[in-house]
Parts: C-alpha cells; sequence; structure tokens
C-alpha cells in the first residue's frame, strides 16, 4: 500500500522549508530508512527518511522549491501502484465500516460527556 511523506512541520513558527536536495527521485528503489530528501528552514538543516521499502512513485516538488510544511512530498509504494488505487482503498475501507453508537454531530449538549442537564 502506498505511503504519503508530508513534509513534517519544524517548530511552531515555521510555515515553509527549501528542499535543499532530492536523493530518491521517481522510479527509485527505496528501504525502511534511506534518506528521501533533505530541506532547511531558516535556522537548521534535516532529512527525511522513507518509513517503508518501496518504490518512488512520485515526487511533487524540486530542488529548490520553498514547500509549505504539511503538504504531500512524496508517494512510496509498490511498482505499478498509483495514489488513486491508495485513495480507492481507503474510501471502501471506510465505506464497509459500521457505525458504532451516535456520532459527534448528533449529540446534544445535555449528551456530551462531563455536562450535567439541569432539572428546572
Amino acid at each position: 500500500m502506498a505511503v504519503i511523506i508530508v513534509l513534517p512541520k519544524q517548530g511552531q513558527s515555521v510555515e515553509s522549508c527549501i528542499i535543499t536536495e532530492i536523493k530518491k527521485k521517481k522510479g527509485d528503489t527505496v528501504r525502511k530508512g534511506d534518506v528521501l530528501f533533505t530541506y532547511e528552514t531558516d535556522k537548521a538543516s534535516f532529512e527525511e527518511e522513507s518509513p517503508a521499502d518501496g518504490v518512488v512513485l512520485e515526487c511533487f516538488y524540486n530542488e529548490g522549491d520553498e514547500v509549505p510544511v504539511l503538504m504531500n512530498m512524496m508517494v512510496i509504494g509498490e511498482p505499478g501502484e498509483s495514489e488513486e488505487q491508495r485513495i480507492k482503498n481507503k474510501e471502501q475501507r471506510l465505506e464497509s465500516e459500521e457505525p458504532r453508537g451516535k456520532s459527534q454531530e448528533s449529540r446534544t449538549k445535555s449528551q456530551e460527556p462531563g455536562r450535567v442537564k439541569n432539572k428546572e
């Protein structure tokens, strides 16, 4: 199953990072722990490691790009796998799950945990 690599947020005030080097490009085989890319903030440089074995299916940015934090940077998966298949599998899994009890939206304030209903 494909894994999305997100550009992490490095500190509360960091809004974007600059990609300094892409070490694994689309089509490259990666092992868990391989450095995928390096990036920097105004104060430090970082390396992002692969969380899984697989192949780089997609790389959304290039070296030198300023990327907002928490954006999708890469997708790693099996050869021939696509991001569309990952989304489809997730949607099918969600459709097959049965709701368990009342949803958060259907609760009234008197039913929320920790609240006591006044009897007047």
